[in-house]
């Protein structure tokens, strides 16, 4: 069940939880928080913090279920990782794990595990999560291990300091740097879906070709925004799908650009071949960092497969 509403002129200015709470009164603010956190309510399509402002015309939607139902309690879910400090973790998130639980997802997450591996998370918001990535999607993410260090990095991620790059898989090829800039907000026909939309939020996204072959491009690219779907929608937008990627798949393609052979190993690739690939931050003592994750099995297989 997920529940829609617009923010009327009444609770502008309001924080999200306690307007959110003011137009579903069956629910108490505090439960209203806890779905905030982990990402069953959504401002205008995307993540939001309990203190966020609405304003006029946002759009909140909110998918309740029994909080009791959720675990971000540990499991013993091995994790990857490629650096641990007093005040951060990095590690390398492989595809099919969801990041934290939230609809329909009670446990078995990253949160979970982080939770196992480091119980002094639990004592932060979201077990130290402060950015996610799809549950197909893997690659580097950056845990924080202290309130210091979670505050620093939020306001890193907000100011757009966080330098976030990528590699995946496209159809098409390309030969040139491209940038995209195209606003996304929720696609009002499929309510998982994103889109390009004038009224959504700003989002910017460079493209770099690395290897261009048989109809097919591995690219390498940077965001400066973290939108939901970001890449994906902009790269499906500009007629570049990724490889694999089952919600944004286009319905046809010129089967004279592709061998038949080609297509059907893209065709078979069971996931979107999207990979975050790179993090720089600055650290507590504000020196940049500079953080890389190793590139899957299946997706090595896969660009092996198509360059060959």
């Amino acid at each position: 069940m997920q529940l829609k509403a617009t923010i009327t002129e009444d609770l502008a200015g309001e924080r999200l939880d306690k307007a959110a709470s003011s137009i579903w009164s069956d629910y108490s603010r505090s439960v209203i928080k806890k779905w905030i956190d982990n990402g069953q309510l959504l401002l205008n399509g995307e993540l939001g913090k309990p203190r966020d402002k609405v304003f006029t015309s946002d759009e909140i939607s909110l998918e309740p279920s029994d909080i009791t139902e959720e675990s971000w309690e540990p499991q013993d879910i091995p994790l990857n990782i490629i650096h641990e400090s007093e005040h951060f973790i990095v590690i390398n998130k492989p595809s099919d794990l969801v990041v934290h639980p939230g609809a329909g997802i009670k446990s078995g997450t990253l949160a979970n595990g982080l939770a196992f591996h480091f119980n002094e998370l639990t004592s932060l918001p979201r077990n130290g999560i402060v950015h996610r990535l799809d549950k197909d999607t893997s690659g580097i993410m950056v845990i924080a291990r202290t309130l210091k260090f979670h505050k620093s990095i939020i306001a890193q991620l907000h100011d757009r300091e966080v330098y976030k790059a990528y590699k995946t898989i496209i159809y098409g090829e390309v030969k040139a740097t491209r940038y995209f800039d195209g606003p996304i907000g929720r696609d009002p026909k499929n309510r998982i879906k994103m889109k390009i939309n004038e009224n959504g939020r700003d989002a910017f996204t460079s493209i770099f070709p690395n290897i261009t072959k048989n109809g097919f491009s591995l690219i390498d690219v940077e965001i400066t925004s973290g939108r939901t779907h970001q890449i994906r929608v902009h790269l499906t937008d500009a007629g570049l799908p990724i490889v694999g990627d089952q919600l944004y798949k286009v319905k046809s393609l010129n089967p004279n650009y592709f061998s038949s052979e080609h297509a059907e190993i893209a065709h078979a690739f069971p996931r979107q071949a999207l990979h975050a690939h790179q993090l720089k931050f600055h650290d507590t003592t504000g020196s940049m960092v500079d953080f890389c994750a190793e590139v899957p099995e299946d997706f090595l297989r896969l660009q092996e497969q198509l360059f060959m």
